[in-house]
C-alpha cells in the first residue's frame, strides 16, 4: 500500500530461503549447516550419519533448476553431485551410502513428470534414469522401490525392468532395513 502522502511504499517480500539444519534429540541443540540465501528441499541423512544430501536451488533467483548436494553432517566438505538445469527433490541414500536416488523434471513441467535418477555419491558422473516417479526409498544396497503415480514398483541397479510392489496410488515403504516392505 502506499502512505497517504504518497511518500512511501509499503510492501512485502516473499523468499523461498531454507537451510539445512540438524538438532540433538536429547539436548535440543541446533547447529546450522547451511549459510547462503538458496531454496532448498528436504534433506536426507545418511545411513551412518556421516553425510546429508538436499537440492538447493542455483544462487540465480529466478531459476526453476536445483541440484543434488551433499556435504559431511557438521557441514563441512560440501560438494555439488549434478549439474543441469532440472529441479530435483527428494534424496534417498542407498544403504552402503554409495548411490543415491532423487526425482528430476524439467522445472516447467508438472510433478508427474517426474524421472527418478541414480547417481554415485563417490565418483558422481552422468546420472542414470531409472524411470517416472516422485520418491525412490531402498531396500537394500542395490534395490529400491520407485513411489509411481499409479503405485510402487521394485528396481535395481544391477538389472533392467521392475517389479511391480503395488498398484493403484498404494506407496510401497521399506522397514527393518529392507527386511519388509
Amino acid at each position: 500500500s502506499i502512505t497517504a502522502d504518497g511518500k512511501r511504499l509499503m510492501y512485502s517480500e516473499i523468499q523461498d530461503i531454507g537451510q539445512v539444519k540438524i538438532a540433538d534429540v536429547n539436548s535440543g541443540v541446533i547447529q546450522q549447516l547451511t549459510t547462503d540465501e538458496r531454496e532448498r528441499g528436504r534433506a536426507a541423512i545418511s545411513p551412518s550419519g556421516k553425510y546429508v544430501a538436499f537440492p538447493a536451488q542455483e544462487i540465480d533467483a529466478i531459476s526453476t533448476s536445483r541440484n543434488i548436494f551433499v556435504m559431511n553432517r557438521d557441514g563441512g566438505n560440501a560438494r555439488k553431485l549434478t549439474d543441469d538445469g532440472s529441479f530435483k527433490n527428494s534424496p534417498q541414500w542407498s544403504p552402503d551410502e554409495k548411490w543415491l536416488t532423487y526425482a528430476a523434471r524439467p522445472g516447467t513441467e508438472p510433478e508427474d513428470s517426474s524421472q527418478i535418477m541414480l547417481i554415485g555419491t563417490e565418483r558422481p558422473g552422468q546420472p542414470r534414469q531409472m524411470g517416472k516417479g516422485r520418491r525412490a526409498p531402498w531396500i537394500a544396497d542395490s534395490e529400491f522401490a520407485v513411489w509411481r503415480f499409479w503405485g510402487t514398483e521394485k528396481r535395481s541397479i544391477d538389472r533392467t525392468g521392475s517389479t511391480s510392489l503395488s498398484e493403484d496410488s498404494v506407496f510401497v515403504l521399506p522397514v527393518l532395513n529392507g527386511k519388509y516392505v
